[in-house]
């Protein structure tokens, strides 16, 4: 199962997003406020071939089509403190 900072309980996203071996960060941090307050964005770093950095948001919606995630940004190889930072500038937090 991948690295996922400790109380992120967001196994269906990470079925979606995440690969064994992968590294995952969760912002805003698992004991913000509810998920319906706003966007949660998630840093992932794909390990497997070579790697890649990549941030998702995500907005939980009770009704249909559901959950929406969205592919934000793709950097080549281990760029996680980076894309943290840009994350945060995002006024995320």
């Amino acid at each position: 199962m991948a690295h996922t900072e400790p109380g992120t309980s967001d196994e269906w996203l990470q079925d979606l997003i995440v690969r064994p071996g992968d590294a995952v960060w969760r912002h805003p941090r698992p004991d913000a406020p509810p998920a319906d307050c706003g966007p949660i964005f998630f840093v992932v770093l794909h390990r497997s071939g070579d790697p890649w950095t990549h941030v998702y948001r995500v907005e939980r919606r009770r009704e249909r089509p559901g959950n929406l995630v969205w592919l934000l940004r793709a950097l080549p190889g281990d760029q996680t403190e980076d894309a943290r930072r840009w994350v945060a500038g995002l006024g995320a937090a």
